[in-house]
């Protein structure tokens, strides 16, 4: 097996650090009609994957107040309840086990709130993307208008391609400087398996986190619910951020070529 070279510095040339430092000036600009919160919490997160289950299922577990956002397929899956606002609406959980790799036992379970995408219009205050870097922006396009930009909400990008993502953020929507954008990282592993619950027709979602990592974010906010949950990692200024990821998406090209 061929080993991968070791990945320093020196492997990022000077003029792409220029740009990524404009970059990230660009991201910074905030519109003079937003008045910017420094609070994470309620979240949402977007993408209903082994990485998005995880971190709804941590954070919901350590700090409360997430809420998943689903595509329409995922309804067989959730719990309902009547909604008091509303004889018509309902309100819709997400039943997650997290449990370990080696004996599967479970290490926690919650019912993580959520929302169908399309079926609710109320603003988003903090969104965490945990979906696939070619799926993101159209994921994000499907609820980019409920963004709270009076507050100036914030994005947390967790794919990967974070850096991609980021870039086409700001071609693709053109009103996003109202809108913090943040980039993370993190080397968690898991991946998803049938539920256990068998205790009603409701099968839920068995996450099973394979392998401990460190959870990196641009944001202090994100880092200290992270490690309320227990996990390891720290809060990088926005140029460390960017040599980390493009030393990670080096790190990829090597050991997976496209």
């Amino acid at each position: 097996l061929a080993v991968a070279p070791k990945i320093t510095c020196s492997m990022i040339r000077p003029h792409h650090l220029i740009n990524l430092c404009c970059k990230n000036t660009k991201t910074k600009l905030m519109s003079t009609s937003c008045v910017q919160r420094d609070l994470i919490f309620p979240m949402h997160t977007l993408g209903g994957g082994s990485i998005g289950l995880l971190f709804a299922a941590a954070l919901q577990k350590s700090c409360g107040d997430v809420t998943m956002l689903l595509r329409k397929h995922h309804k067989p899956r959730l719990s309902v309840t009547s909604c008091e606002k509303s004889s018509t609406a309902t309100n819709y959980f997400a039943p997650v086990q997290v449990c370990r790799p080696s004996d599967r036992q479970i290490i926690t379970t919650c019912d993580i709130r959520a929302e169908i995408i399309g079926d609710v219009h109320d603003p988003i205050e903090c969104l965490l993307i945990c979906t696939k870097a070619n799926d993101a922006i159209t994921a994000l396009s499907s609820i980019w208008d409920r963004l709270d930009r009076k507050n100036a909400a914030k994005v947390i990008i967790l794919s990967n391609g974070a850096l991609a993502i980021r870039d086409s953020i700001q071609r693709h929507f053109n009103d996003h400087q109202d809108v913090q954008i943040i980039t993370a990282t993190t080397t968690h592993g898991a991946y998803t398996e049938q539920s256990s619950n068998t205790e009603s027709n409701i099968s839920g979602y068995c996450v099973v986190h394979a392998g401990e990592g460190l959870t990196y974010c641009t944001n202090n906010k994100f880092i200290d619910a992270c490690q309320k949950v227990g996990w390891k990692g720290g809060a990088l200024s926005e140029f460390e951020m960017n040599m980390m990821l493009w030393k990670k998406l080096a790190v990829n090209c090597v050991i997976n070529p496209l």
